[in-house]
């Protein structure tokens, strides 16, 4: 993006790099400067966190209705590709805010405001989103988080020595079964071991993107075994929880809290509608909260620092 300006927060742990494009961060190092997100490239995934609004996921027709009349959406909305002003910035904390504007009124006749405000506090980053209705209707939206986190919690360890471990044993999802991102069946989760999924290129060949309906869990971890680190993503009580991995090159997967998914094959084209969807009345505010701890890797091998 042009004039693209990059921000640091850092704590007594962390150095955390924040863009103005999408308002995202892209860079998360400890003291050792290990780098724990996917860092941006053209020919795999260009982005690092994104946050997915006003829609996550794909539109039926890459289209959504609002009052009868149809507007274009892309893959996940348009928050993440546009410029964010960083509105306040000190050692441990920025805000970022984006309001609506000509451009995205072309996609999404709303008024609106978001706001997220990062927090480095230890070896924990903290993030508070907040979506406002400033208009005088009622507002639909979806929304959710979209964090690739490198599978390089050992120096040697490859994508499949990794696994997603889950506060709880969650016991079904849904899978989309090609890359137009429609929803499928249920299917079964396949366990190593109770609360764990092994991470597999051919997994994610096949199943292009994993949902986890109203899943049990609060918080999942990025693991690679006894000795590592790990990367723990705490997002509370969700209504979909989402993995995805490019299927070839890309040593990293993602880890995608959400408040809503693609369309479903059946399903309305209409956005107020959408399933998942939240109706914000005029006036009032939205607020969620999702912290990522990151525990080790080359600096700290202890597995229970920060608990």
């Amino acid at each position: 993006m042009k004039n693209e300006n990059r921000f640091q927060i850092t704590s007594s742990q962390l150095r955390v790099g924040i863009t103005t494009k999408g308002g995202q961060v892209f860079s998360v190092k400890n003291c050792a400067g290990h780098e724990f997100l996917w860092q941006p490239n053209p020919a795999i995934w260009d982005e690092s966190a994104p946050f997915l609004f006003p829609y996550v996921g794909k539109s039926l027709g890459d289209q959504v209705y609002f009052h009868n009349r149809a507007f274009s959406m892309p893959v996940h909305g348009f928050s993440g590709g546009l410029p964010w002003e960083c509105a306040d910035i000190s050692e441990n904390r920025a805000v970022f805010r984006l309001c609506d504007n000509e451009s995205t009124r072309t996609y999404y006749p709303f008024s609106f405001k978001l706001q997220t405000t990062y927090h480095a506090v230890e070896n924990t980053l903290i993030i508070c989103r907040e979506i406002c209705n400033s208009g005088t209707e009622q507002m639909p939206f979806t929304m959710g988080e979209h964090i690739g986190l490198r599978t390089n919690l050992r120096p040697d360890a490859r994508f499949d020595q990794h696994c997603i471990r889950f506060e709880k044993a969650e016991a079904s999802a849904r899978i989309c079964t090609t890359q137009e991102l429609f929803l499928k069946e249920k299917v079964k989760m396949e366990w190593e071991e109770k609360g764990k999924l092994a991470l597999r290129k051919s997994f994610f060949a096949q199943v292009p993107v994993l949902i986890l309906e109203a899943p049990r869990s609060s918080w999942v971890e990025l693991d690679a075994g006894e000795t590592s680190g790990r990367v723990r993503v705490n997002f509370g009580k969700i209504p979909y929880l989402l993995f995805w991995s490019p299927p070839g090159e890309g040593d990293f997967v993602c880890v995608e809290p959400c408040w809503g998914t693609s369309s479903w094959a059946e399903e309305t084209m209409d956005g107020y509608r959408r399933r998942g969807v939240i109706l914000l009345a005029p006036g009032e505010t939205y607020r969620y909260v999702v912290q990522m701890t990151f525990i080790g890797a080359d600096a700290d091998t202890s597995r229970h620092q920060g608990e």
